[in-house]
């Protein structure tokens, strides 16, 4: 039966020098009595270069690392991992993998919490600012459209107007798209007009 001489690692090759043959053929599952079997290596045992008595052993395999378990086990396989490897995480169940998240350290959402976040409408705030030159304003009174470049989501919204010009404004047409901006003057407009919209709602 061959015995180990001496042995030196290079990576992740373990080189053995042995004093014979050790009888296992490369790349297959090592026969009873050889030394392959005796240090538990099966078909791990190789091989190195042309001398019988040149063998080596490969410390870490190359296999896909398997996913995470919820269950710690021994495990079958004849390959060792790299001191690089990463596992993947899995799909894996909420339970208790992870603590819950408070307001200071990050963690699983509680179905409570859930369930709170749901419940919360969501407060939605648009603002549009402008303004149109006093040319824009004909007929009389002078008047004005003002054009949305978006679409509100509805007409509940607000329109505040500053101008250069003392008028007693007023809104004509309201739409989501926009509305018309009366002077209720048949003065003309010296200066420009400046509007601002804002919609405010609950949704």
């Amino acid at each position: 039966m061959a015995n180990i001489v001496s042995e030196r690692t290079l990576g992740n090759v373990l080189f053995l020098q042995v004093d014979a043959n050790p009888s296992v053929s490369p790349g297959v599952a090592a026969p009873m009595g050889s030394l392959a079997v005796i240090l538990n290596v099966g078909d791990m045992w190789q091989k190195i270069g042309s001398a019988d008595t040149a063998w080596g052993i490969i410390l870490a395999g190359t296999g896909t690392p398997t996913g995470i378990s919820t269950t710690n086990a021994e495990g079958s396989a004849d390959l060792a991992a790299r001191s690089d490897h990463v596992h993947e995480h899995g799909n894996l169940p909420g339970g208790n993998l992870h603590d819950v998240a408070t307001q200071t350290v990050a963690g699983f959402m509680s179905a409570s919490d859930k369930e709170k976040l749901d419940s919360i409408s969501i407060a939605y705030l648009k603002i549009y600012a402008n303004n149109i030159l006093a040319t824009s304003f004909s007929g009389n009174p002078k008047k004005a459209s003002v054009t949305f470049t978006s679409a509100m989501p509805d007409t509940d919204y607000t329109i505040t107007v500053t101008s250069a010009d003392a008028r007693v404004w007023t809104f004509e047409s309201k739409t989501i798209s926009g509305f018309t901006l009366n002077s209720n003057s048949n003065q003309a407009l010296t200066g420009e007009v400046h509007w601002q919209v804002i919609e405010d709602f609950v949704g």
